[in-house]
């Protein structure tokens, strides 16, 4: 019995009724609201909808600001992927063999390794 009460309150803590802020909640829905608020719904009528169905008790000035600082870490995010693109295109036109490799490359390189290793069990085994 302990245990079901147990996993319950986990689970209400990764839903966020408790223990995460409420910009850690728009995190998770920081698309959904982007994509309402491109489409020109007010921010009041996208905070209201945020209070009725998330329980969110922050006023306008709160949520204004937690838009502010997730926009502007996003904005870091895509611009630290945008260098690593560029580096690799300098670096491609230039003939340097030193460069970043890409999530691709990596996960070619993960496919290649396995098949190697494929290889060489079927080959001693024979």
């Amino acid at each position: 019995m302990e245990k079901i009460k147990t996993v319950e309150r986990l689970k209400a803590l990764v839903d966020g009724a408790d223990g995460r802020s409420e910009s850690a909640r728009l995190a998770d829905v920081i698309d959904d609201v982007e994509n309402a608020l491109k489409a020109g719904v007010k921010r009041q009528v996208v905070l209201d909808t945020l209070h009725q169905c998330y329980g969110f008790k922050m006023k306008m000035s709160g949520f204004e600001k937690a838009l502010r600082k997730l926009r502007k870490k996003n904005e870091k995010s895509s611009t630290a992927i945008t260098a690593n693109h560029l580096k690799i295109a300098e670096n491609t036109k230039q003939g340097s063999s030193e460069r970043f490799i890409t999530p691709q490359e990596r996960k070619n390189f993960g496919k290649n390794a396995l098949k190697v290793i494929d290889d060489e069990e079927t080959y001693m085994e024979e």
